[in-house]
């Protein structure tokens, strides 16, 4: 199952923040499904496929994010784009 909140602390300024996730809870679903089809059960939100005990690395992550930028013909798409959307849906 997944949870309806998330808890987290700003790494800059140790400030506790509450992730809502109800909004992407159907998606999240899908995608835990998803990462159990594939053998992935882990608890990190993105695991290595290799070693689905550990977390991707940030260089992998940006690699995985210009690829996709690059599929849909945006240049900017980068891993801070991300940071900056999930900031914007958390205080919105």
């Amino acid at each position: 199952s997944i949870k309806q909140n998330a808890f987290i602390h700003d790494r800059k300024t140790g400030k506790p923040n509450t992730l809502y996730l109800k909004p992407v809870q159907t998606e999240l679903l899908l995608y835990r499904q998803w990462l159990l089809d594939h053998k992935l059960d882990s608890e990190w939100l993105f695991p290595s496929i290799q070693h689905p005990e550990r977390h991707i690395t940030e260089k992998q992550f940006y690699k995985i994010m210009s690829k996709v930028g690059d599929l849909l013909g945006i240049n900017y798409l980068g891993t801070h784009t991300m940071r900056k959307t999930g900031a914007y849906r958390v205080y919105t």
